[in-house]
């Protein structure tokens, strides 16, 4: 089974200036699929409060700041329940958030999290490393966006949607699965800004060996 992008749901407005949480829309996802979530406010300790489709979610990494500004970022990731989702951040000290959630399939259904990478600096092309250890890895990117940049994914990568200024998913994480373990740098485009990047890579779905236990026959059949 090939990992795939499936669909997203994102509130990308940069408002309000003042703010204590962010409800975004309702996802439903495949039983088993991935989610990726990622929050971007001026709160240094972002966390997902609740999440009505009962989904389990785990942080990636740690919470990562724009350089020279106080802005943060913060991925989390789940394995879905099947169940309709209504997911809200709690941003305490928040302001001007954003945030996604993208979902996959064909990624592993229990312990998803393989590695994580974050970095932050100045300058066009905001990217950090993130080391995998299996073949076939999907590798989630986010970066905390500027209201007003053109931001978009780099060779190589993808954005769901491709770039669209006026659904906001300019601003949106891009994706890639990769063939081999080993370093990999995803990439945004962006016109020159302070930033700070965050990603994650994911297991890849591998099916369990076929049995290999002796059938009990009764004495009498032999």
């Amino acid at each position: 089974m090939s990992i795939a992008f499936v669909k997203e749901v994102h509130s990308i407005t940069f408002s309000p200036a003042s703010a204590s949480s962010l409800v975004l829309p309702s996802i439903t996802p495949a039983m088993g699929n991935l989610l990726v979530a990622w929050i971007e406010s001026l709160s240094s300790s972002p966390s997902i409060s609740s999440d009505t489709g009962g989904n389990s979610w785990t942080q990636v990494g740690t919470t990562q700041p724009r350089s020279g500004s106080g802005y943060y970022i913060a991925m989390f990731a789940a394995v879905a329940t099947g169940s309709a989702s209504v997911v809200t951040f709690s941003i305490p000290g928040g302001g001007y958030p954003n945030g996604q959630i993208m979902e996959f399939s064909g990624t592993a259904s229990s312990g998803p999290i393989d590695a994580s990478g974050q970095a932050a600096g100045i300058g066009t092309s905001p990217t950090c490393a993130v080391v995998t250890n299996n073949a076939n890895e999907l590798i989630v990117a986010a970066s905390c966006p500027n209201s007003g940049g053109t931001w978009g994914p780099a060779a190589g990568w993808n954005q769901p949607n491709g770039t669209n200024p006026t659904g906001g998913l300019t601003y949106g994480g891009i994706f890639a699965t990769e063939a081999t373990a080993g370093t990999y740098n995803p990439t945004f485009t962006v016109t020159s800004d302070q930033w700070g990047i965050i990603a994650g890579s994911f297991k890849h779905y591998t099916a369990p060996p076929p049995s290999t236990a002796v059938p009990n026959i009764p004495a009498f059949w032999m």
